[in-house]
């Protein structure tokens, strides 16, 4: 059963709260459209691959997907791990269009694309390295260290995959959504024998629900975009400008007149997904444009959003990311 589902990547959210937040013509927004587009098309991948794993017996695995576990301060992201009493499962996922050659020589993958040729990650190599990575972590948490399989799949169904003669692993590895299924099917075939009982699996579940930290980069950074360029205010919901007003409990649009009351709820994340995590009452109300210290707490405080400190040293702190 799936007991870590598949969030919305955290980037996808500070992509578009950037999008949002920058001007039409500002020089690096077909840039941040384009990355945008490309982090969709891959969480659509890994969904597409999800769904063929519904078939398998519930009660046989334990299903986590989106894990990113720290390894002596390096992290490594896993996107789906299969843990069953028998073997361990991870799937890593790409979404490649095209077609694909596997170079062995040069452990490269080469892709060619609309007449032109690139040279990407070879995808084996990666998903051992995540391997090598999840034993090192089951050995230090004191974990059984069961049989771990890896397999990529190749998620859009229309790439052609193409491999060196002498590449075996290809062909034991790689797959598309479709044989996913057969793959895994293979793998129960080989490792037939119960080597921990389901209590454990269950315990190394939780463990790994508990030790996964969610990737948090710095946006602007990321894109060497300042802060001064980024637009503040509360953006209206009809005419999209960042034009409204705090006046009489609620907030009005200067431009289109239009009337609501939660405008800042929109502001607030904005704030938190482009700044960081945390937030005094002074930035609240510098990027909100509200009028007085006393009006912004009241807003934020309805929000019930985690704070440290008190008084004007009081800290409002983001919700916790999946």
């Amino acid at each position: 059963m799936i007991i870590k589902d598949r969030p919305i990547p955290y980037i996808i959210f500070q992509l578009e709260a950037l999008l949002r937040r920058i001007p039409k013509n500002y020089p690096k927004r077909p840039q941040v459209e384009n990355d945008l587009n490309k982090w969709w098309a891959s969480y659509r991948g890994e969904q597409s691959v999800d769904y063929h794993l519904e078939i398998l017996s519930k009660n046989d695995y334990s299903i986590l997907h989106s894990l990113r576990l720290n390894n002596d301060k390096n992290f490594f992201q896993i996107d789906t791990t299969l843990l069953s009493t028998k073997f361990y499962l991870i799937i890593d996922t790409k979404n490649i269009s095209g077609k694909i050659h596997f170079d062995k020589k040069n452990r490269q993958l080469i892709q060619t694309k609309d007449g032109e040729e690139k040279s990407l990650p070879d995808p084996i190599s990666q998903a051992l390295r995540h391997k090598i990575q999840l034993q090192k972590w089951l050995k230090s948490h004191g974990m059984p260290i069961l049989p771990i399989e890896y397999l990529v799949v190749i998620s859009n169904s229309s790439t052609i995959i193409t491999a060196d003669p002498n590449y075996h692993e290809v062909q034991q590895y790689v797959c598309k959504p479709d044989n996913l299924a057969l793959k895994i099917l293979e793998l129960e075939q080989k490792y037939q024998k119960t080597l921990t009982q389901v209590k454990m699996i269950q315990k190394l579940g939780q463990l790994l629900i508990r030790s996964h930290t969610p990737l948090r980069s710095d946006i602007l950074q990321n894109y060497k975009i300042n802060k001064c360029d980024i637009r503040t205010g509360a953006q209206c919901p009809k005419c999209h400008e960042f034009s409204m007003e705090y006046k009489r409990g609620s907030w009005h649009c200067k431009l289109c007149h239009t009337k609501t009351g939660d405008a800042h709820l929109q502001a607030i994340e904005d704030y938190f997904l482009l700044h960081g995590p945390e937030a005094t009452n002074a930035d609240f109300r510098e990027f909100l444009h509200l009028p007085s210290q006393r009006k912004t707490a009241y807003l934020v405080e309805k929000l019930h959003l985690p704070t440290s400190g008190t008084k004007k040293g009081m800290i409002y702190h983001q919700p916790p990311i999946k």
